[in-house]
């Protein structure tokens, strides 16, 4: 490893990148991930995280080396989870974007936009928001509004009634950093049908 590709890692934040996926995966991170499958083995997932920060560094290994294996673990770790956090929003964003389909299939109408819910972001950045009457108003009785008791995003969605077009977006703090993300998925009618985009997160 060299020191510019160290330094790098460090610094940096989110998932890991190919040429870190590549370090990481390679003979410089051999020993931490030697040393970590033998203090989890057997245990379950979460056990990782635990054993992150109390493994014991060999001697012959060189402790800003070791660092930065651990730095990009931690971080690949992190981006799990957000994952499975997000996994919530890409499925009713789909959800969603199904039901625009069917209602324009059978009527030959997009459903109009509707508000935000709920209508703040903030409202989830310490974690599932609750339900609460009225969160989910009549402006989405057309795709339907989901059947959760708790959620992690605010979704809406915006309809362009004369370019035949909508995006459906998700906003919500899947790292639990502090920073919101964003997931959009646009949709548009192609001849006698809806179809939908490529998911983007930003």
């Amino acid at each position: 490893m060299v020191a510019s590709d160290a330094a790098a890692a460090k610094e940096a934040t989110g998932p890991l990148t190919p040429r870190e996926r590549r370090i990481y995966d390679g003979a410089p991170c051999e020993t931490f991930r030697n040393v970590l499958a033998d203090a989890t083995k057997g245990e379950p997932p979460e056990a990782i995280d635990q054993a992150i920060n109390t493994i014991r560094r060999p001697d012959a290994e060189s402790p800003s080396q070791w660092q930065v294996c651990m730095t990009m673990v931690l971080r690949d770790r992190a981006a799990y989870r957000a994952r499975l956090v997000e996994s919530e929003a890409v499925k009713q964003i789909e959800t969603f974007g199904e039901a625009m389909a069917r209602v324009y299939a059978s009527t030959g109408k997009l459903c109009g936009s509707t508000t935000a819910a709920p209508v703040s972001v903030t409202l989830l950045a310490k974690g599932p928001y609750g339900v609460k009457d009225g969160d989910w108003d009549t402006t989405w009785e057309c795709v339907g509004a989901p059947l959760l008791n708790a959620h992690r995003f605010q979704y809406q969605i915006v309809v362009d009634q004369k370019r035949r077009s909508f995006t459906i977006t998700a906003r919500g703090y899947p790292a639990g950093d502090g920073k919101v993300r964003t997931l959009t998925r646009t949709g548009k009618v192609d001849g006698n049908e809806v179809k939908l985009g490529e998911l983007q997160r930003k």
